[in-house]
């Protein structure tokens, strides 16, 4: 608590000096009221008395603007230099932690200990906490290795942490009026599985600020692996591509998904994200669904409910049906496809449509189809090797040099 309130002085004393700042600039257009002493000098060059002379108000405006300017000066240069020796020193203190970490830590985490005892974590690594700085160098350090190992080193780390008491650092963090210390709580939340915590990230899944929803949801999804993503449904704001991409890396590694609200969701990008869920679980039992979403007015969706679509292609039928309507898709919607397609049984509606490819694809295509022939229809690729079309001898050229596949 006393940590939060000396954050939240700090964070108020910084604001007052700034706006105390700003108000004696200002006010020098009250105490520079024009008089004789200011201008006394340029009588030489407007040839006036100066008893008599009367200043104009926007040579006065530029004379007080003049010395405010020279303040700003001074005031930015010492600032910068005290900057650069304060970030001098984190440098240098950042670097003595580090070194007594490697010895002190790694040894102690390594180490053939069998129960770890408060009392000696405390004796080994109280010298990290005379200082606040010293405290987060310390937690950056412990999440590093706890993010890169697995097994005891692991638990270990995630047992460290809970003996030294650094949650109170985190709770302080978590209200702070500081972007930085909220970052910081909600990052080490997800890293080490603070679940006392999970109100706190729910509130904030749904925060005004898309930083902090992108944190919090990527601190939420590492609590649990036992998450189904249901909770998905009830963010309002829409998923960016970087949210979007890290619940796709995060939901490979969960136990069990569920399906249905996310296709039954009114957005679009959970619906997406779905269909990949699919795709990558090979999950055969929403074939339905997904046949669902062909005709959807969404081009982006549509094309994505394709792409799982030709993953559970069932007879010949269905998948000549797909084959004609391939160039009707994007350029990344038929890269897709058609790497589906090419490990489905190979079979004779597949060879027609690789032949296809051959005489009127991309060169990509030409290369993909001719490889798939390498495997499967030796014969048929040989029928390409005088073909005087040239790309089809630079595609067969490219499939036949050993070199290639190397």
């Amino acid at each position: 608590m006393l940590r939060l309130l000396r954050i939240y002085i700090k964070f108020i004393l910084k604001r007052v000096l700034f706006v105390t700042f700003w108000l004696s600039l200002l006010s020098l257009f009250y105490f520079l009221h024009p008089n004789p002493y200011l201008y006394i000098n340029l009588n030489a060059y407007i040839q006036l008395d100066y008893a008599k002379a009367s200043l104009p108000l926007w040579l006065y405006v530029i004379h007080v603007l003049i010395v405010i300017f020279l303040l700003l000066i001074v005031v930015e240069t010492l600032y910068v230099l005290l900057y650069n020796w304060i970030k001098h020193v984190a440098v240098r203190q950042k670097e003595r932690i580090l070194k007594r970490m490697q010895t002190e830590l790694f040894a102690f985490l390594t180490g053939e200990i069998n129960d770890i005892n408060p009392a000696k974590v405390f004796g080994t690594f109280s010298g990290f906490f005379c200082s606040e700085h010293k405290v987060l160098f310390f937690v950056e350090g412990l999440r590093e290795v706890e993010l890169l190992t697995k097994g005891i080193v692991h638990e270990r780390c995630l047992s460290v942490f809970v003996v030294l008491r650094i949650k109170k650092l985190i709770w302080s963090y978590m209200y702070s009026p500081y972007g930085k210390h909220r970052l910081f709580a909600m990052r080490t939340i997800g890293d080490f599985h603070l679940k006392d915590y999970e109100p706190y990230l729910k509130k904030h899944l749904n925060h005004s600020n898309p930083i902090y929803r992108s944190a919090a949801l990527e601190a939420y999804l590492q609590l649990s692996t036992k998450n189904d993503l249901s909770f998905l449904t009830e963010l309002r704001a829409d998923l960016s591509q970087w949210d979007y991409n890290m619940v796709l890396k995060h939901g490979k590694n969960l136990e069990a998904i569920n399906y249905t609200a996310l296709l039954q969701s009114k957005s679009p990008e959970l619906v997406m994200l779905a269909l990949d869920f699919i795709r990558h679980n090979n999950e055969y039992g929403y074939k339905s669904q997904v046949v669902s979403l062909l005709n959807s007015s969404n081009i982006e969706l549509k094309e994505k409910a394709y792409i799982t679509y030709s993953l559970f292609l069932d007879d010949e039928s269905e998948v000549k049906e797909l084959t004609y309507r391939y160039y009707s898709f994007s350029l990344s919607t038929r890269g897709a496809i058609l790497d589906l397609l090419i490990n489905i049984r190979y079979s004779s509606t597949i060879s027609f449509f690789l032949n296809w490819l051959v005489q009127s694809g991309s060169l990509n295509e030409k290369v993909t189809a001719l490889t798939v022939f390498l495997y499967n229809d030796v014969a048929s690729l040989l029928k390409y090797q005088n073909t005087s079309d040239p790309q089809i001898r630079l595609a067969f050229a490219q499939v036949s040099d050993i070199n290639y596949f190397n």
